[in-house]
This record gives structure tokens, sequence and C-alpha cells, in this order.
């Protein structure tokens, strides 16, 4: 692909001969931006988890370390895991049933 801006791709995007490049280009840009948006929703849920934790088990900025940090993350962990296992059960019970 010739070293030329996003710019110069999009001035020439109905020529033919700069067509695929645009194409790849204008993917590659769109994949990196879904990303950055991926990321940030990411970050912002565990953000507010976060915040739901300190003050679900009152705990000041103060009184942070890593282990707090730790219990954290194993917190929700464990409660992503029951949920997991939950609806693995719930799902083999239907199956089961239906099966019968």
């Amino acid at each position: 692909m010739p070293p030329y801006d996003y710019e110069f791709y999009r001035k020439r995007k109905h020529d033919p001969k700069w067509r695929v490049f645009y194409l790849k280009l204008r993917n590659k840009k769109i994949l990196k931006r879904t990303m950055v948006y991926i990321v940030v929703v990411i970050m912002l849920i565990i953000l507010g988890l976060f915040i739901n934790y300190i003050d679900e088990y009152k705990i000041s900025l103060r009184d942070f370390n890593l282990k707090i940090l730790k219990n954290f993350f194993n917190h929700y962990i464990e409660l992503s895991k029951k949920l997991f296992w939950t609806v693995i059960d719930k799902i083999s019970h239907t199956l089961q049933r239906k099966w019968q």
C-alpha cells in the first residue's frame, strides 16, 4: 500500500486505481475506532463496579491499597463464575427436560 494519508485516499475513493487502498484504510480506521470505544466502555463498567464496591463495603480512598483492589477483582470474578454456572445449570436442565 502506498504511503499516503487517509485524506489522499478519501479524495480519490471513486477512482478505481485507489479504491482498494481507500477501503483498506477506511476499514482499519473503523476497526481502530471501534476498539477504542469497546475499551472505553469496558473501563467505564469497571470504574462503575469499583465505585459500587467501595460504597458497598464502606471503603474510604484513604484506606485504598493493593489488597482492596485484589479483593475487588476477586469479588466480581466469583460473582461471574457463580452466574456462569447458574446459566449452564439452567441450560442443561432445560435440555434434559426437552430430550426426555
